[in-house]
């Protein structure tokens, strides 16, 4: 991904925030939306819950999805006050529930860019949302040790 997003730009002028705020409103008003994971395709998601998302990355087979494995970790909940669990790897995919702060969660070692899945529920979370512009929407976990007597 490239950070090119209007809020991300230094030289982004008044009639570029515009055009965003224009987009996202059409986009809105759609009955359906193929999208990448940017600020314009989350304000359209979260301005009609009536929208129906499909992730432009989820349109390639999963052997050319961008997956990459790891030992699955544990993980805490640090963001307030909770992270959302979405369906695919996508701010703009649909929400299955939320973990409060404190929650400890295990992932299935499957991960896309800061995306974790989760071993359960299932799931994924966004690890770090700085990535994706958003320093306080989605998700902020760190590793961490199990808490005693706490099955994972």
């Amino acid at each position: 991904g490239v950070l090119n997003e209007v809020h991300m730009i230094e030289d982004s002028t008044l009639k570029d925030a515009c055009d965003a705020l224009i987009d996202g409103l059409c986009l809105a008003g759609c009955d359906g939306m193929v999208h990448i994971d940017s600020s314009v395709a989350f304000f359209a998601a979260l301005r009609s819950p009536h929208l129906k998302l499909r992730n432009a990355g989820s349109l390639l087979s999963p052997a050319q999805a961008a997956y990459t494995t790891r030992c699955p970790q544990r993980l805490v909940v640090v963001f307030r006050p909770c992270v959302f669990i979405r369906k695919h790897p996508s701010i703009a995919s649909a929400a299955l529930g939320s973990l409060p702060i404190g929650s400890v969660v295990r992932t299935s070692g499957r991960w896309s860019g800061m995306w974790a899945e989760l071993a359960t529920p299932n799931g994924w979370v966004l690890t770090d949302a700085t990535g994706v512009g958003m320093l306080n929407d989605v998700a902020v976990t760190r590793n961490t040790t199990p808490v005693q007597g706490q099955l994972l």
